[in-house]
């Protein structure tokens, strides 16, 4: 049985549908990227952790073409999102220093979070130039 699943993983079929779903990751990211919104359906159907893991690791094997790479990266981003982060995430892809502070304080909830005005950040950012 081992055997079977080895044969199937080293199939040349098998690696063609990584790549095409792999492709499929690509262009969904390049289209948000030009400003095409992703359907409702689509977007409820790649919120199942089960079709992220596919998703992830087949757009990896896209680019590494070596399943264990990829699979390992995608176990890795989980771990850091669900495990490290306790699911805590950012209202958007890529946040601001601001927003990364505030994200920082979500994770104490007996803490009250302080809201950070980007003139606040204003000082802090002048020095590092």
């Amino acid at each position: 049985m081992f055997d079977k699943l080895v044969e199937v993983l080293r199939s040349e079929i098998f690696k063609n549908v990584l790549r095409v779903i792999g492709a499929y990751g690509i262009i969904v990211v390049f289209a948000q990227d030009i400003g095409v919104r992703t359907g409702c359906k689509q977007a409820l159907f790649t919120q199942n952790i089960w079709i992220q893991i596919i998703v992830f690791t087949s757009v990896a094997f896209s680019v590494s073409d070596d399943l264990a790479q990829s699979f390992t990266g995608t176990m890795l981003y989980l771990f850091l999102k669900y495990q490290l982060s306790k699911g805590v995430t950012n209202d958007v892809c890529f946040p601001t220093e601001c927003e990364i502070r505030q994200c920082e304080s979500k994770k104490q909830p007996e803490k009250k979070q302080k809201t950070v005005r980007f003139v606040d950040e204003l000082p802090t950012q002048m020095s590092t130039l």
